[in-house]
């Protein structure tokens, strides 16, 4: 249990924060760099100090305000837009999150920081575990002959249709028109 010394506020700003670390969005954005050399530290900024100042700048917000101000903020500093209806839902839950605190509730609160932490630790055990599989199935010595086979097949498959088309002709404009037989023979 936490100490009392705790205030309430850092209890909403962690409970957001262990949140927002579990959303798939946020995930994808740290995996994928959309923020460039910097991701990491906007994340942090979007996480720790964005979202809570949301709240506090503003009195009673809505979904839909919330939602806005993360659209916005993910649009403008991710080149990311949500379209997998997660945006409401986090919204939704901020607001949830933010009535704990508005009404003192520092054990639900605390409950939602101990869930939100095991949910992020169960997904990071399972990424390990989905990429040491995928380690595993890179560096299987038949996986690889068989790519050599394909790829000997799919070369064989690629001389064989070059000899259903006519020769390269190259148009004016520097274009290469490719033409059929069959169209040339009617």
């Amino acid at each position: 249990m936490m100490s009392n010394s705790v205030s309430l506020q850092n209890q909403f700003e962690q409970a957001v924060t262990s949140y927002l670390r579990q959303w798939p969005v946020v995930e994808l954005i740290i995996s994928n760099g959309f923020a460039g050399s910097l991701t990491n530290e906007k994340v942090d900024w979007l996480i720790t100090t964005a979202v809570p100042q949301i709240f506090y700048e503003n009195g009673n917000l809505f979904p839909d305000d919330v939602e806005y101000y993360l659209s916005h903020i993910l649009f403008h500093e991710f080149d990311t837009v949500v379209e997998d209806g997660s945006l409401s839902d986090t919204s939704r839950k901020l607001i949830d999150l933010h009535d704990m605190y508005k009404k003192g509730n520092e054990t639900l609160l605390q409950d939602q920081i101990i869930l939100y932490s095991q949910t992020v630790t169960q997904q990071q055990g399972s990424e390990i575990i989905d990429s040491m599989n995928a380690m595993q199935l890179t560096h299987d010595p038949s996986v690889e002959q068989s790519r050599t086979v394909n790829q000997a097949e799919s070369n064989a498959n690629v001389n064989n249709t070059d000899q259903g088309f006519a020769q390269n002709n190259e148009d004016n404009d520097g274009w290469q028109v490719v033409q059929s037989r069959k169209n040339k023979e009617r």
